[in-house]
């Protein structure tokens, strides 16, 4: 979860700017440990045997904006455990306890496990006003505050440069600039409703217009697109047509024409020319989305889709609202339920079961695409979440598909 991008970073790396961390331990799942690694070379990762000093725990469900800092400052303090609705939000402890107690627990910490293992050696105390996230479109919502404070802390950038060709409304001052920014003439910037930041060698194209408040990632590339406020881009992304209010985590594609509005979409997915999604019910209800075999409400009328990792959406695909996307699974036509992890799904037949191998080379090609070298760990967790995710295709036919193309049917495996 800590991964998961808002604003203009993710929530881990808002974790370690506004609460100025120079070491850092990460606690995570086993099975995310190599990677984990890998991404955070800095940092210790699962090993709590290595603490030698005072340690301050934070769930990495955490939303860490400029109000949570002020009022953490204020109630921390030593052996204490803080309590949000029943959930560890943070905690402050000694380095001996610190290294006995998170030695005799696995992530995700289970707080009777943690309280079982200190003893009476802590106190509980129970807080409120935290921003605990339990759901998606929970960071979708608060991704525009986020996007604001993070260009407040920022304060004034400008190490690029704007051509007078450019249109900017809302004042230059609110547009911010990394190093090697390049926006193209006739670019429409409107910062009226927030700020605006393009981040190191990011390239608008001719055409786009970007409403404020708004993110775009290092070396990302807007073509010609409408992106609208409460939008952050991670890096080194490709985007066109019309984005609203969408987190794209990076390092993925959807420069073609199509709507993508208040969703979120993983790393490494590639979204095919005219595939839209759908964010409002005609009849202007609230949505609800599956989660863990229960419909939630989700008290909002705007909820789009939830894209995973390295998914992948052909030429006119329509997507419903409210649905969730499994990793690696590809999609076709219209999508009105929820698609399981590895499927294909969508070709006017049963949805088939996405060939392990196939997702393995799959990664491995677009990759190479971006100069980015495969590796064993990235493997690994293919592995993983394809055995992780079994349940989740027990409906789905197994085996290859296969397209009759002198009948445009598909033959089932």
């Amino acid at each position: 979860v800590s991964e998961l991008m808002v604003g203009i970073e993710t929530l881990l790396e808002g974790v370690i700017r506004r609460l100025k961390v120079d070491r850092c331990h990460l606690l995570v799942r086993d099975y995310l440990s190599a990677v984990t690694i890998k991404r955070w070379k800095a940092f210790t990762v699962n090993k709590p045997d290595e603490v030698d000093s005072e340690v301050l725990l934070v769930n990495g469900r955490m939303l860490i904006d400029e109000g949570a800092v002020n009022q953490l400052r204020s109630l921390v303090r030593k052996d204490t455990l803080y309590l949000q609705d029943g959930a560890l939000a943070f905690g402050y402890l000694s380095p001996n306890l610190a290294k006995e107690v998170l030695s005799s627990v696995k992530a995700p910490l289970d707080l009777n496990g943690l309280l079982k293992h200190a003893g009476g050696r802590v106190e509980l105390r129970r807080v409120e006003g935290f921003k605990l996230l339990n759901y998606p479109w929970e960071l979708i919502e608060a991704c525009r505050k986020m996007i604001i404070e993070g260009c407040r802390r920022i304060g004034v950038l400008k190490e690029g440069e704007l051509s007078d060709k450019v249109m900017v409304y809302g004042g230059v001052e609110n547009v911010l600039l990394a190093k090697g920014v390049e926006v193209e003439a006739f670019v429409t910037l409107d910062a009226r409703g927030g700020p605006i930041f393009i981040d190191e060698g990011a390239i608008i194209q001719s055409g786009s217009r970007i409403s404020g408040p708004a993110y775009v990632g290092k070396h990302s590339i807007v073509r010609s697109a409408i992106i609208g406020g409460g939008t952050s881009i991670g890096p080194v992304c490709r985007v066109g047509g019309e984005v609203e209010e969408t987190i794209i985590q990076g390092y993925s594609n959807k420069q073609h024409l199509g709507f993508l509005g208040h969703s979120y979409m993983g790393e490494w997915v590639n979204i095919g020319a005219g595939t839209t999604n759908s964010d409002l019910k005609n009849t202007y209800g609230t949505i609800k989305v599956k989660v863990e075999g229960r419909r939630i409400d989700t008290g909002r009328i705007k909820v789009g889709c939830f894209i995973g990792d390295y998914v992948k959406t052909s030429i006119g695909t329509y997507i419903y609202t409210g649905i969730r996307v499994g990793v690696c699974s590809h999609l076709h036509g219209f999508i009105l339920n929820d698609v399981p992890s590895f499927t294909i799904w969508g070709l006017d037949g049963k949805p088939v079961e996405l060939d392990l191998e196939s997702a393995i080379r799959t990664q491995k090609r677009v990759f190479e695409r971006r100069n980015v070298t495969q590796t064993e760990e990235d493997v690994a967790l293919l592995k993983y979440l394809f055995e992780a995710t079994k349940e989740e295709r027990v409906d789905v036919v197994k085996g290859r598909l296969k397209v009759d193309k002198t009948t445009s049917t598909v033959k089932e495996p």
